[in-house]
């Protein structure tokens, strides 16, 4: 429930979204993955997310809170561009799987062995659907990101826990994300806040053109810093 996902169809998808987000998704083969942030036009972050360049589309997922905000300003970039955006939430469940073991409980619970490696999403058969795999830390010791249609994430969770992994809350993921420095959107940078504010840096690729509030971020970086 914590999670929203939007699906980014159409033939001018790649270079719609490449123009407006931090990230090069030009230069993402089929397959690939990244943390991507949307800005606004002064530098702010606006919505963070993780990037899957499908073979036949792009995936969007983030927290619901940033998703609605990420969905909105996104709908108001299309104009000409043959792009259909679809939120896809009630589609997708998303299940993180964390920590140092869950390459290996992952492993014995679908019967084979997953190692996507930090920029890839790997796809695997789950009963009569497709499960995307997306190596994604949320803490400092490694972990899963679990794309599964809603109708078996239930049986998904069920399976991980029998094969040993441990169910846990909020309130401890945000221990292990915070002990990891890892922000959050919502807790630790929002549209009030510049992303080299946030320490968001390493998230905005600088081999790229123009992107919204680029022009801001360049400021920053070549001819001053963030107060």
């Amino acid at each position: 429930a914590h999670f929203g996902v939007l699906r980014v169809e159409g033939c001018d998808r790649v270079a719609w979204l490449h123009k407006l987000v931090t990230a090069n998704v030009d230069a993402l083969a089929d397959g690939a993955a990244t943390y991507a942030l949307l800005l606004n036009g002064t530098g702010h972050v606006v919505a963070d997310f993780m990037l899957l360049r499908m073979p036949d589309a792009l995936l969007l997922y983030t927290s619901r809170t940033a998703k609605d905000k990420l969905s909105a300003n996104l709908r108001r970039a299309i104009f000409r561009e043959k792009v259909t955006l679809t939120d896809v939430s009630d589609a997708f469940a998303v299940l993180t799987l964390q920590g140092v073991f869950a390459g290996e409980t992952l492993a014995r619970t679908l019967g084979a062995s997953f190692a996507p490696n930090a920029h890839s999403v790997l796809p695997a058969k789950f009963f009569d659907s497709e499960l995307l795999i997306v190596n994604h830390p949320r803490t400092e010791y490694g972990g899963l990101d679990l794309l599964v249609e809603r109708r078996h994430a239930a049986m998904l969770w069920e399976m991980l826990i029998a094969k040993g992994a441990r169910a846990v809350g909020f309130d401890a993921l945000n221990v292990a994300r915070l002990e990891a420095g890892i922000a959050w959107y919502g807790d630790d940078f929002d549209e009030t806040m510049l992303a080299p504010e946030a320490r968001l840096d390493a998230f905005i690729a600088e081999n790229k053109g123009c992107y919204t509030g680029q022009e801001v971020i360049a400021r920053i970086k070549n001819r001053g810093h963030v107060n």
